[in-house]
């Protein structure tokens, strides 16, 4: 199992209904994808294939957990339909530069005290992340 030095929130969309998967992973979003697609869980087996469109990586377990948690809730999931909007909207697919933080997004702190979060919405022109 390769590990990116990271902790990652990401969101698969599936290309069979068109629903949105959120996870969370020690591992590269991409890994995870590729595990998805072999369907490595009950969901994503009945509901795969699925395609990355959009991750963020945290550089503490609990930051990662929490976000995760925070795109689960009533609120959260509206934060994570907007950014799905967004990024759909764009009709963009997986970029090899999706990995680099988008411009005018500041990380917080980790409560760890450790750098915060990178952004990676797989569409560098969105800049409306600022919901932290």
């Amino acid at each position: 199992m390769k590990k990116s030095g990271g902790y990652f929130v990401y969101f698969l969309q599936s290309t069979k209904h068109g629903r949105i998967y959120t996870g969370r992973s020690e591992k590269d979003p991409q890994i995870r994808l590729v595990e998805h697609n072999y369907g490595t869980n009950n969901w994503t087996k009945q509901n795969g294939p699925f395609r990355l469109i959009y991750f963020e990586k945290y550089c503490c377990k609990d930051d990662m957990a929490a976000r995760e948690k925070f795109f689960k809730s009533g609120f959260g999931r509206r934060i994570r339909n907007a950014i799905l909007s967004e990024v759909l909207k764009n009709n963009t697919q997986f970029p090899p530069e999706a990995d680099q933080p988008m411009a005018g997004v500041r990380a917080p702190r980790c409560t760890s005290g450790r750098s915060g979060v990178r952004i990676s919405p797989l569409s560098q022109k969105t800049a409306m992340m600022r919901f932290f």
